[in-house]
Protein backbone atom coordinates (compact mmCIF):
# COMPACT_ATOMS: atom_id res chain seq x y z
CA UNK A 1 0.00 0.00 0.00
CA UNK A 2 2.62 2.53 1.14
CA UNK A 3 4.53 1.65 -2.56
CA UNK A 4 0.86 2.74 -4.27
CA UNK A 5 0.81 6.17 -2.25
CA UNK A 6 4.69 6.72 -2.97
CA UNK A 7 3.31 6.69 -7.13
CA UNK A 8 0.68 8.03 -6.92
CA UNK A 9 2.74 11.37 -5.14
CA UNK A 10 5.33 11.18 -7.50
CA UNK A 11 2.84 11.14 -10.01
CA UNK A 12 1.38 14.33 -8.71
CA UNK A 13 4.76 15.97 -8.28
CA UNK A 14 5.69 15.55 -11.81
CA UNK A 15 2.25 16.84 -13.35
CA UNK A 16 3.00 20.00 -11.04
CA UNK A 17 6.31 20.68 -11.98
CA UNK A 18 4.70 20.19 -16.13
CA UNK A 19 1.84 22.51 -15.76
CA UNK A 20 4.00 25.15 -13.63
CA UNK A 21 6.21 25.17 -16.39
CA UNK A 22 3.52 26.82 -18.51
CA UNK A 23 3.09 24.00 -20.84
CA UNK A 24 0.32 24.15 -23.79
CA UNK A 25 -3.42 23.73 -22.75
CA UNK A 26 -6.56 24.16 -24.02
CA UNK A 27 -6.77 27.49 -22.08
CA UNK A 28 -4.18 29.13 -24.59
CA UNK A 29 -6.86 31.16 -26.28
CA UNK A 30 -7.65 32.52 -22.96
CA UNK A 31 -3.83 33.14 -22.43
CA UNK A 32 -3.19 34.92 -25.70
CA UNK A 33 -6.46 35.75 -28.02
CA UNK A 34 -5.41 35.88 -31.73
CA UNK A 35 -6.05 39.43 -31.31
CA UNK A 36 -2.61 39.64 -29.68
CA UNK A 37 -1.60 38.84 -33.13
CA UNK A 38 -0.65 41.86 -35.48
CA UNK A 39 -0.16 40.71 -39.18
CA UNK A 40 0.97 43.86 -41.17
CA UNK A 41 1.21 43.87 -45.00
CA UNK A 42 2.75 46.48 -47.48
CA UNK A 43 3.76 46.03 -50.68
CA UNK A 44 7.31 47.35 -50.92
CA UNK A 45 7.42 49.21 -54.16
CA UNK A 46 9.75 47.47 -55.79
CA UNK A 47 7.45 44.73 -58.19
CA UNK A 48 4.57 47.21 -58.98
CA UNK A 49 1.84 45.51 -56.72
CA UNK A 50 3.48 42.66 -56.78
CA UNK A 51 6.17 42.65 -54.10
CA UNK A 52 4.67 42.49 -49.99
CA UNK A 53 6.70 43.03 -46.75
CA UNK A 54 4.78 41.38 -43.76
CA UNK A 55 5.42 41.36 -40.15
CA UNK A 56 3.64 39.67 -37.57
CA UNK A 57 3.91 40.29 -34.14
CA UNK A 58 2.25 39.00 -30.86
CA UNK A 59 2.11 41.33 -27.96
CA UNK A 60 1.10 38.51 -25.56
CA UNK A 61 3.21 38.19 -22.54
CA UNK A 62 4.18 34.56 -23.09
CA UNK A 63 6.16 32.86 -26.58
CA UNK A 64 3.88 31.61 -28.94
CA UNK A 65 5.08 28.47 -31.01
CA UNK A 66 3.69 25.81 -33.47
CA UNK A 67 1.72 28.59 -35.50
CA UNK A 68 -0.24 28.45 -38.16
CA UNK A 69 -1.79 31.05 -40.68
CA UNK A 70 -4.68 30.39 -43.60
CA UNK A 71 -2.54 31.04 -46.29
CA UNK A 72 -5.04 30.58 -49.47
CA UNK A 73 -2.90 30.42 -52.67
CA UNK A 74 0.14 30.57 -51.15
CA UNK A 75 1.32 27.90 -53.92
CA UNK A 76 1.09 30.45 -56.36
CA UNK A 77 3.60 32.73 -54.71
CA UNK A 78 7.53 33.47 -54.52
CA UNK A 79 9.30 33.83 -51.67
CA UNK A 80 12.57 35.99 -51.60
CA UNK A 81 15.46 35.96 -49.72
CA UNK A 82 15.87 33.18 -47.35
CA UNK A 83 12.22 33.21 -46.66
CA UNK A 84 11.66 29.42 -46.62
CA UNK A 85 12.61 28.81 -43.13
CA UNK A 86 10.48 31.60 -41.85
CA UNK A 87 7.02 30.65 -43.29
CA UNK A 88 6.33 27.47 -45.77
CA UNK A 89 3.34 25.83 -46.80
CA UNK A 90 2.56 22.77 -45.08
CA UNK A 91 1.67 20.66 -47.73
CA UNK A 92 0.88 21.57 -51.33
CA UNK A 93 -1.91 23.75 -52.17
CA UNK A 94 -3.20 22.75 -48.55
CA UNK A 95 -3.82 27.13 -47.71
CA UNK A 96 -1.76 26.55 -44.13
CA UNK A 97 1.54 27.57 -43.59
CA UNK A 98 3.55 27.25 -40.60
CA UNK A 99 5.70 30.75 -38.94
CA UNK A 100 9.42 29.23 -37.92
CA UNK A 101 9.05 25.78 -38.82
CA UNK A 102 6.65 25.51 -35.42
CA UNK A 103 9.42 27.39 -33.40
CA UNK A 104 8.38 29.72 -30.51
CA UNK A 105 8.08 33.69 -31.72
CA UNK A 106 9.81 35.69 -29.21
CA UNK A 107 7.51 38.76 -28.12
CA UNK A 108 9.99 40.70 -27.74
CA UNK A 109 8.46 43.01 -30.88
CA UNK A 110 9.44 44.80 -33.09
CA UNK A 111 12.90 43.90 -32.91
CA UNK A 112 11.76 40.62 -33.34
CA UNK A 113 8.71 40.45 -35.48
CA UNK A 114 8.51 37.82 -38.66
CA UNK A 115 8.91 39.42 -41.48
CA UNK A 116 9.22 37.81 -45.24
CA UNK A 117 8.69 38.80 -48.18
CA UNK A 118 6.95 38.12 -51.03
CA UNK A 119 6.53 37.92 -54.74
CA UNK A 120 2.39 37.28 -56.27
CA UNK A 121 -0.75 38.86 -55.26
CA UNK A 122 -1.80 40.01 -52.04
CA UNK A 123 -2.79 36.89 -49.38
CA UNK A 124 -5.15 37.42 -46.98
CA UNK A 125 -2.89 35.75 -44.21
CA UNK A 126 -4.87 35.35 -40.33
CA UNK A 127 -3.46 33.15 -37.72
CA UNK A 128 -5.24 29.76 -37.66
CA UNK A 129 -4.10 28.21 -34.61
CA UNK A 130 -1.12 28.14 -32.18
CA UNK A 131 0.34 26.92 -28.82
CA UNK A 132 1.42 28.98 -25.96
CA UNK A 133 4.96 28.22 -23.49
CA UNK A 134 4.91 30.70 -20.68
CA UNK A 135 7.82 31.11 -18.09
CA UNK A 136 6.70 31.35 -14.38
CA UNK A 137 9.13 33.30 -12.24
Amino acid sequence: MGEAIAKVLCFIVFLSLVIGKGSSTSNDINICPKEKFKILQNPTGKILGKEWKVNITCSCGCNPYGVHLHCPKFDAVVLTNDDHYTIKETGKNSGDCVLKEGQPLSTDFPEHAVVFTYIGDQIDFAVSSYSIACSKS
